[in-house]
């Protein structure tokens, strides 16, 4: 076709539809929940939820088919591990194709930190090697053994026990022979058991048979349940027929789409057959769980099992899910098979090392909660934990797969985006008008629409004529751009990076291994494979400067798209039979794939600084381990009520499971936003993780000021309150960095026994002082908000004391300018006052110290500087710093992690990081009563002025104390 001066092919027709359609979606419309599977719709699905629903129909007595070979224990107390030989033996009335008895390799390491770590393997794997995520995912592949190993002297010949822990935390690990079990004990008490329900379900790699044309109907050439006469079948009751048929059915549906499947008109040709691996952990006497996102439904994860709630398991499969649906658990833009289990003296985890899709169905009942764990294929790799406290688990979670990435202090800050901001002189616009208005921010984004035709690592140059100089504009005022970067490329010889990954031979291939072509935002296009060692080199080299024209230090990068996202795939993403370097099919390591890219842009930036900058990488897409890379975002959320509501449990839940980097696009990404909703945004969002307003190219442009003046002041306080945090902020990244216990917090992360807390997904901890309530219902006067009675809590605001009733409840008013904050009794908070444009415009503003008393009024507080940027703190160029105050006597001394190296610097680097405290604000003192207050800094007193700042006394602020951060040799000292 012809088209004005375009010639129109029909591919460019089937391109267009895509991109009208994905383009077009923002008025009224929400996902088409159709377009994705439902487990009734996945195979290995059916198949695995069959096996469990079997089982217990006619399983009395789990006599599961998985028995441990006694004679083959073998324990090596050394290195922490036991290993032996398992046996199945295939069930009479199971169809299977494989041989009656079928063998496995099953190890057990006992780890430090409450951990067990369980491999099980196919003893013969020459039909298939099992694809090891672990190698990926992993910061920490061979953590370190527990530091005291025993085994246990058992009277039962079918149970082998061993102790392992420190000396005062010991755990106990009983593993049940035949049928096989395993259980880990704390101080007496069962916290997790495997395969106590008998869903272990291991499909062995198998030749298919030729006789077997028609898979659907195998199972009617095995061994069904015995039939009976006419005589017998009048004795039976329809219930038992009922029964009967029921597990007909089951048995045929356990044979499911083994060796193909089809939906939506596309097929996937499993050309090794079934591979998937179902199995159940119990947690005995735990009713809430947490984890497995990244979904949309409450923090406290809702029974898909025999319980009233879904129906559906809990799927991870990274998918493209535009204006997703809340309170569901389908799959959208992430993965991270980890779930927290708590009770008030106990926690427990599991993290199952897997990058296929899967499927998780949760049980609640009286005995505790039950998870039946289903995954498509890729090695069974999973790790236990039971330790005291969330805390506890998270760390030595983090331990393994690594600790989050410590970002630069301009990455912590509020970052301006939109699908598409035009040109040259709308950034330019934008940036002024931000500095018009006194509203600060860090970051500008560019979307796609900033490349030369969906070409990335090009710019329109007819819109953006001089890259380096509007970089260099902006840098000027202390801030950075973003530009984004997605996985696909498009098909173009005549452009360079498709051309050289082509010739490299670099791209995914389909099922023909030949490289694979699907559609996205540039048109037919191909994706890098980075399972290969050579593409990663690849894109490491297109982020230098030299590479990269018209990038800068002061660039950085936004990754979409890398589920990966493909128009014209099943489910809107790539076959799950293409083939990745090595022939490891796409099926293996789909759910790693945006964090193999994540990856390697992160090393590209770190390759191209020559000033040891650290990366600020976006992703969207993440699995295990993307939190040492960067930041994550929720993805394309809508301008409603709920969406706003949904965003606090899914950044928390993706937080405590190892993320804590995420943050949802304030406003909602698509859509407009009405006044309400969009100043409650933004105070909701100012204590998240990641601060970032976003919109779709379809949307009203809804930059503050288009808004009236009461938004606008609304907005810029709201935002002033994240800039004044930044160093308390600041040095929450850094906690994050060492412990992996993320920013924001779980009531019960941080109140363990408080079972009130367990349920609570509308309020939150910022770290372990500030605790925050946003106000996320239209037309809302009044709130309700739960302060744990252990602490003393003050108003953040107004500083006074907040009484709550018997049960710890408080309501408070909201006018539309509210944000209920409220700070610890007993907590020190560094902070910075002084309004700037950007947070570099505060880098060497003085701080003011808020100390809140607790009951003994006492307090204490951690408070971390470095440059902000450099990676000169992993050599020690830091300050860090632990505030008390004591007997009236506040004190500051040098601070330092396990994992840190001592501070190193000369006097001239302690300059550059050293700033003075203007103030000290103490509230709850009695002020009035006050004689005197005095500095003692080397050995000389001064006597220091204070004003009292309320009516009652109990705030006072010391003014210019006279002291900077880096020293530690003196003391203020209240005199009453």
């Amino acid at each position: 076709m012809k088209l004005g001066k375009y010639y129109i092919t029909i591919s460019n027709v089937i391109y267009f539809a895509f991109i009208l359609t994905a383009l077009f979606i923002t008025p009224g419309m929400c996902v088409k929940s159709e377009d994705f599977k439902k487990c009734n719709q996945s195979g290995f699905c059916v198949r695995q939820r069959a096996y469990a629903d079997l089982v217990d129909k006619t399983n009395t007595n789990n006599a599961s088919p998985y028995k441990i070979i006694q004679d083959t224990i073998e324990f090596n107390k050394k290195e922490g591990v036991i290993s032996a030989k398992v046996l199945k033996t295939a069930s009479n009335t199971l169809p299977d194709t494989t041989p009656m008895e079928y063998y496995f390799n099953l190890k057990l390491y006992l780890l430090k930190g409450g951990a067990v770590r369980m491999n099980l393997e196919e003893a013969d794997d020459t039909i298939k090697v099992r694809f090891d995520a672990s190698k990926y995912a992993l910061e920490n592949n061979t953590p370190e053994s527990a530091k005291k190993i025993d085994d246990v002297k058992s009277n039962d010949s079918n149970v082998v026990s061993y102790t392992f822990g420190e000396d005062n935390d010991m755990l106990t690990i009983v593993i049940t022979l035949s049928p096989m079990k395993i259980e880990i004990y704390k101080d007496g008490e069962v916290s997790l058991v495997f395969n106590q329900n008998g869903y272990l379900n291991y499909e062995e790699h198998r030749i298919k048979e030729e006789t077997s044309t028609n898979e659907e109907n195998a199972s009617a050439e095995t061994e069904a349940p015995t039939e009976v006469t006419a005589d017998a079948a009048n004795e039976i009751s329809e219930e038992e027929k009922q029964r009967q048929e029921e597990i007909k059915n089951l048995i045929e549906n356990t044979q499911k789409d083994m060796w193909s499947e089809t939906f939506k008109g596309n097929t996937d040709t499993k050309p090794f057959g079934p591979e998937s691996i179902g199995f159940d952990i119990s947690f005995p006497g735990f009713k809430d769980v947490y984890g497995i996102p990244q979904h949309t439904s409450p923090l406290d994860l809702k029974t898909t099992r025999n319980g009233d709630e879904y129906t559906e398991p809990y799927r991870l499969y990274n998918l493209d899910v535009f204006e997703y649906i809340i309170d569901s658990p389908m799959a959208i833009y992430g993965a991270i098979p980890f779930m927290l289990a708590h009770k008030s003296n106990r926690s427990a985890g599991i993290l199952f090392v897997n990058s296929s899709e899967m499927w998780i169905d949760v049980e609640k009942n009286e005995n505790g909660t039950i998870t039946h764990w289903m995954a498509e294929a890729g090695k069974f790799d999973v790790f236990f934990f039971v330790n005291k406290t969330p805390k506890d688990v998270i760390k030595t979670y983090m331990n393994i797969a690594g600790k989050p990435q410590l970002p630069q202090y301009f990455a912590i800050a509020y970052h301006q985006c939109r699908w598409n901001y035009n040109d040259e002189a709308d950034v330019l616009m934008v940036d002024n008008k931000f500095d018009e208005y006194g509203i600060p921010y860090d970051v500008i984004w560019l979307d796609i629409e900033h490349t030369d035709g969906k070409r990335y690592f090009t710019w329109d140059l007819s819109k953006f004529p001089d890259p380096k100089g509007l970089q260099e504009k902006i840098s000027l005022k202390g801030r950075k751009m973003v530009t984004i970067i997605d996985p696909h490329i498009k098909v173009d010889n005549n452009y360079y990076v498709y051309k050289e990954a082509k010739d490299k031979d670099l791209y995914v291939h389909n099922n023909q291994d030949k490289p694979f072509d699907g559609w996205c935002w540039p048109g037919s296009s191909s994706w890098v494979d980075y399972l290969n060692p050579e593409a990663n080199k690849w894109l490491i080299s297109q982020y230098d400067f030299d590479k990269y024209e018209g990038s800068t230090e002061n660039l950085y990068t936004w990754i979409d798209m890398n589920e990966p996202s493909v128009f014209s795939g099943p489910e809107t993403t790539m076959p799950k039979d293409n083939l990745h370097f090595g022939k490891v099919e796409h099926r293996d390591v789909h759910n790693i794939y945006g964090a193999l890219y994540h990856k390697a842009t992160f090393d590209g930036h770190i390759h191209r600084s020559k000033r040891g900058n650290r990366p600020f990488i976006l992703s969207r897409s993440f699995f295990i381990g993307s939190q040492r890379y960067g930041a994550i975002w929720t993805g394309d959320n809508d301008a409603k009520w709920d969406h706003l509501r949904a965003s606090i449990p899914m950044t928390l839940s993706i937080g405590l499971s190892g993320l804590p980097f995420a943050g949802a696009d304030i406003g909602g990404f698509f859509n407009n936003p009405e006044k309400e909703l969009y100043i409650r945004w933004y105070q909701t969002a100012a204590f998240q993780p990641f601060v970032r307003g976003h919109s779709h190219i379809e949307t009203k442009r809804r930059e503050p000021w288009l808004y009236d003046d009461e938004t606008i002041s609304l907005v810029r306080d709201a935002l002033y309150e994240r800039y004044n945090l930044l160093p308390y902020w600041y040095t929450l990244f850094k906690e994050a960095s060492v412990t992996g216990i993320p920013m924001t917090r779980p009531m019960f992360m941080n109140f363990p026994e408080d079972e009130k807390s367990f349920n609570i997904q509308d309020q939150f901890m910022v770290g372990d002082d500030l605790l925050v309530k946003p106000v996320i219902t239209e037309g809302q006067t009044e709130i309700t908000v739960y302060l744990p009675k252990v602490y003393k809590w003050y108003n953040y605001k107004t500083f006074e004391v907040v009484e709550t009733n018997e049960e710890g409840n408080v309501t408070i008013p909201t006018q539309l300018s509210t944000i209920p904050v409220f700070q610890r009794g007993g907590s020190i908070i560094p902070q910075r006052l002084r309004h700037r444009r950007s947070s570099t415009s505060m880098k060497h503003d003085p701080y003011t110290l808020l100390i809140a008393l607790d009951e003994k009024n006492e307090a204490s507080g951690l408070f971390y500087v470095d440059d902000g940027s450099s990676i000169d703190y992993t050599r020690g160029f830091y300050i860090y710093r632990k505030l008390t105050f004591a007997n009236n006597i506040l004190t500051s001394s040098k601070y330092r992690s396990e994992t840190d190296v001592p501070e190193t610097h000369d006097e001239d680097e302690l300059m550059i990081l050293s700033e003075r405290i203007e103030r000290i604000r103490l509230v709850g003192v009695d002020g009035k009563a006050i004689q005197s207050i005095q500095l003692i800094f080397k050995g000389v007193i001064t006597r220091l002025e204070f004003t009292i700042e309320s009516e009652d006394g109990h705030v006072i602020a010391i003014k210019y104390p006279g002291i900077e951060i880096k020293e530690t040799n003196w003391k203020i000292e209240i005199l009453y």
